[in-house]
């Protein structure tokens, strides 16, 4: 029941009732997916402008994986650029803030969820979304 990217530029997660909100790792095991849900990520320069956006939906365990263009990542870690991530059906605010407040996925919170496998892949997961 939790989104696992699959290839480079990809932020996962995964939208979830009945247990409380884990900020950098799996549900626990008494989370029930919430399938159907509409996942917005776009991702923005470093002075605001809108570069990419990719929609999707979760799977019926909650899981989802929305990509970014061919170069999020790099723009994100070296670039100032940043990534929000919306949930739809129902809404739900993004429970990610920088330190000044703001909803973006900056550097330090895309590095903080950074997916680890060998081959080493250039994209993030455990955002997590609680109705």
């Amino acid at each position: 029941m939790e989104g696992t990217p699959t290839t480079d530029n990809q932020v996962c997660g995964t939208v979830y009732t009945n247990a409380p909100w884990v900020e950098n790792g799996p549900p626990s095991s008494t989370a029930e997916g919430i399938p159907d849900v509409t996942i917005t990520l776009d991702l923005y320069d470093s002075s605001g402008n809108l570069l990419a956006t990719d929609t999707t939906t979760t799977g019926p365990g909650g899981e989802y994986c929305a990509t970014g263009d061919s170069s999020m990542a790099f723009e994100v870690a070296f670039n100032d650029a940043y990534v929000t991530i919306t949930a739809d059906s129902p809404s739900t605010p993004s429970p990610w803030q920088t330190s000044s407040g703001d909803s973006h996925i900056d550097a330090s919170i895309f590095q903080d969820h950074i997916y680890l496998t060998f081959p080493p892949l250039q994209s993030a997961w455990h955002f997590n979304f609680v109705q």
